[in-house]
């Protein structure tokens, strides 16, 4: 796993019970900031904040981020 493995959890409209999770083994996936605008789901969402955590991946500890983000663009 590289150095900069992270997961990510995008929140979709502020609730927690609609998540997507993406384990980035290799660090292709960029951090995200507020404003950004990403595709998922067939739709672009503009991140709304971003929150840091940390998460198991293995027995691996990486970065997690909570990206939450909305269609209100």
């Amino acid at each position: 796993m590289g150095d900069q493995a992270k997961q990510v959890v995008f929140r979709y409209n502020d609730d927690e019970t609609d998540a997507d999770v993406e384990v980035d083994i290799l660090g292709d996936l960029p951090h995200y900031v507020v404003g950004d605008i990403v595709a998922r789901r067939g739709k672009t969402w503009k991140v709304v904040r971003v929150l840091s955590d940390q998460a198991l991946i293995g027995s691996q500890q990486v970065p997690a981020y909570i990206v939450s983000v909305t269609d209100k663009v």
